[in-house]
């Protein structure tokens, strides 16, 4: 991947799914986040949030192979919220699939939300989570980010 195929990607509070080439030639799939050009190596690299160590991590961008928004499937009940922030959820609701929204912190139930009589419904049956999406670290950023997209159109 280019350079600038990659400053696309800058900045967006998306999540992304990342196949990367090693050194040694073999190829890794990584999630990301908060991407930004690497302020160490510079223009050749981005920095980002890595959702599988759960830190930052820098790669460089002619070794991503492909890049592309992704959605996190709810494999198990007892599931936790990687980091802070504002998550959207694709459930299962009445014949359909809905997407709710909530401000999560890091180490939450992803489930806290959707058990007891407060628990979002489609009007007929409880909502149940099957896949979430990272959006960004709150609520205003979201907003901001949002706006700013609006005025490069």
């Amino acid at each position: 991947m280019d350079n600038n195929c990659i400053t696309v990607y800058i900045g967006s509070p998306d999540c992304f799914e990342v196949e990367y080439c090693k050194k040694d030639l073999s190829t890794s799939i990584l999630h990301i986040s908060d991407i930004k050009i690497s302020e160490k190596y510079g223009e050749e690299y981005i920095s980002a949030f890595c959702h599988e160590s759960e830190s930052e991590i820098t790669l460089k961008i002619s070794r991503i192979n492909h890049i592309s928004p992704h959605w996190v499937v709810i494999m198990e009940e007892g599931m936790l919220v990687p980091k802070d922030g504002l998550y959207v959820f694709a459930c299962l609701g009445d014949m359909h699939i809905e997407h709710v929204m909530f401000m999560m912190s890091k180490g939450q139930y992803i489930n806290e939300y959707f058990n007891g009589e407060d628990a979002p419904s489609s009007g007929f049956c409880p909502l149940l989570p099957v896949a979430y999406h990272y959006v960004c670290p709150s609520a205003e950023s979201f907003c901001l980010f949002n706006n700013h997209k609006k005025n490069f159109r």
